[in-house]
């Protein structure tokens, strides 16, 4: 994916960035996440996200602005690591390294965005909808 600012190719995406970007921007649908085995070369496991939605909050401070994104995804275990059982356990796991894989992706992306100085994420956008009096040059 190509990143632009002004009609100007500043930076490419690369697939696991556009990922990040898909959350950043409100919704997935089919993401395969695939998260590796302790112990174990190649093997891991794949959970796919069937349906995500990225919910967006701004909130304006006195000298800052706080953003706070929940991202709520539906998804299906499609592999699992050898010798491992599908318990409530593994679960709450999986849940939890989904959930960090995810949050990791998304800091990436907006890291690499702010370091192109674009706002591919709307972020500009979204905060004056919410918030149309805030000015980002406060």
């Amino acid at each position: 994916m190509a990143v632009f600012r002004g009609g100007r190719l500043v930076d490419t995406l690369n697939v696991d960035e556009m990922q990040g970007l898909g959350w950043l921007l409100g919704s997935t649908r089919q993401v395969s996440i695939h998260l590796p085995c302790a112990g174990e070369d190649g093997a891991g496991t794949t959970i796919r996200i069937l349906g995500s939605n990225t919910k967006f909050q701004a909130q304006p401070g006195q000298r800052d602005l706080n953003v706070q994104l929940q991202v709520h995804a539906r998804a299906e275990v499609e592999q699992i690591c050898p010798r491992e059982k599908l318990d409530e356990k593994t679960f709450k796991d999986l849940n939890r390294m989904a959930a960090a894989y995810i949050q990791r992706s998304m800091q990436t992306t907006i890291a690499k965005l702010q370091q192109d100085d674009v706002d591919a994420s709307q972020f500009g956008k979204r905060v004056f909808l919410q918030n149309p009096c805030y000015s980002a040059n406060q």
